[in-house]
């Protein structure tokens, strides 16, 4: 089967939350796309913890509105630059949710 790395996991209110960090520009030809790494989460969520689980994308680099829709429809919370300062109060918001 196919390897897959989880960056952060944890359990709140009886619920499996997974976290995605990327620091790489998901816009150069080299490094994985935004779209790729969406879809990769959300297929992660799926299968390490059912419909119930949540998935976060935190992004050093920012996400272009198509990439942002995306997220959205695939309910994955996103996290990138600026915001990233405030990340303990997001998780925090997040898991309240």
């Amino acid at each position: 089967g196919v390897k897959n790395e989880l960056d952060a996991v944890f359990l709140a209110r009886n619920r499996l939350f997974v976290i995605e960090c990327k620091t790489a520009r998901m816009d150069q030809p080299e490094a994985p796309k935004a779209n790729d790494t969406l879809f990769k989460l959300s297929e992660i969520c799926r299968r390490v913890g059912g419909l119930g689980t949540r998935g976060m994308l935190a992004s050093y680099r920012p996400l272009a509105a198509a990439e942002k829709r995306l997220a959205a429809a695939l309910r994955i919370e996103l996290v990138c630059e600026q915001q990233l300062a405030s990340l303990s109060e997001k998780i925090q918001s997040w898991v309240q949710r």
